[in-house]
């Protein structure tokens, strides 16, 4: 297993996106493997938002897991991590819902209306251009 983190390279590497998210980019405490992540981000279509959030959700069950093994002010402050993660999770599906949320706008451009009519797997329309134009 794997943990990497180049702040260079966050624009481009979905992995760095979600880790920044979720705020594991110290390599001395390390939260989750890229393996881990990888796997989330091949779950949920490569979403960030979405594998930020269930990433958000593994860290909790990790530290609800040691928060209640602990007792005294240690266990208190792992308690709290737990409501963060959980509370951050909930706010990145709330996100992933709004940002991802786009249609298609297909046709738009010429060269797009030729390749849809090209695809043989393209749903074709009913409606075209001149259908009620009085042929007789």
């Amino acid at each position: 297993m794997t943990w990497t983190y180049d702040l260079t390279l966050l624009a481009t590497s979905e992995l760095f996106q979600v880790r920044m998210l979720i705020g594991d980019t110290d390599s001395t405490k390390q939260m989750l493997q890229d393996e881990e992540i990888g796997q989330l981000l091949v779950q949920y279509g490569n979403n960030i938002y979405l594998a930020a959030a269930a990433a958000c959700r593994a860290i909790a069950a990790k530290l609800s897991k040691e928060a209640d093994q602990k007792t005294g002010k240690i266990a208190t402050w792992l308690t709290s991590r737990v409501k963060w993660y959980l509370q951050a999770a909930e706010g990145y599906e709330a996100l992933a819902s709004t940002t991802n949320a786009r249609g298609y706008g297909g046709g738009i451009s010429l060269s797009d209306k030729a390749n849809q009519e090209a695809d043989t797997d393209w749903a074709q329309t009913y409606f075209k251009r001149g259908m009620m134009d009085n042929t007789t």
